[in-house]
């Protein structure tokens, strides 16, 4: 008991509880959120102007309509690429170091005091969670929306009422996913979307455990 005790730690005992409070709110937010039904998880105004406007005669004909849509889609697709690129290069790079710094103090003998290397960790991995995944997340989310909107009008505009009730005839992957996964409570969708928050907490609690090994 002794040994424990004058292993014991303050600071990196205190930056590895705020990593497990940190994971620990990261659970109740993700597991607060609700997923909105397709029909309603889209823009639903642009939905609506762009089927008037499919629907419209005017100058442009259908060809050059679904040109014009089809590219403002696409462009929604390559921003949602290019920031799940950005993310993961930038993810690789923090979420490595972190690793990298836990294996470095748990393996050589130590320049500084090791809740100095616990902060560098757990802060390294926490500004990628937070500042650049969580933050991705959430532009990709609108993002979606404008996608969903786009899918959801071409698909009222080129099937009749009964057919794009079956999500098999609706336009667009984007839909056609949230269709499938609608309100499902399996096991892997859960693991998911909180698996970032679980290894946040694995790596807190190794942290806190690493002054007693």
């Amino acid at each position: 008991m002794s040994l424990c005790l004058s292993n014991f730690d303050l600071f990196t005992f205190c930056v590895s509880m705020a990593g497990i409070l940190m994971s620990v709110v990261y659970f109740l937010w993700k597991l607060s959120i609700c997923p909105r039904p397709p029909e309603d998880d889209c823009d639903v105004d642009l939905q609506a102007n762009l089927l008037d406007w499919l629907k419209t005669n005017n100058s442009f004909d259908k060809r050059e309509k679904l040109e014009i849509v089809f590219e403002d889609y696409e462009t929604c697709c390559h921003e949602i690429g290019r920031r799940d690129n950005i993310v993961l290069l930038v993810g690789t790079i923090l979420v490595g170091a972190s690793l990298i710094i836990f294996g470095n103090a748990a393996t050589k003998e130590l320049a500084y005091p090791l809740g100095n290397y616990a902060l560098g960790s757990i802060g390294l991995y926490a500004v990628w969670l937070w500042v650049m995944h969580e933050t991705a997340i959430k532009l990709n989310n609108i993002a979606y929306d404008r996608i969903k909107a786009i899918e959801q009008a071409l698909t009222k505009w080129m099937c009749d009422g009964e057919k794009t009730k079956n999500p098999f005839f609706r336009f667009g992957v984007h839909t056609y996913y949230c269709s499938e996964t609608e309100g499902q409570r399996v096991w892997w969708l859960r693991l998911r979307r909180l698996f970032w928050g679980i290894l946040l907490l694995f790596l807190s609690i190794v942290w806190l455990l690493l002054p007693f090994m």
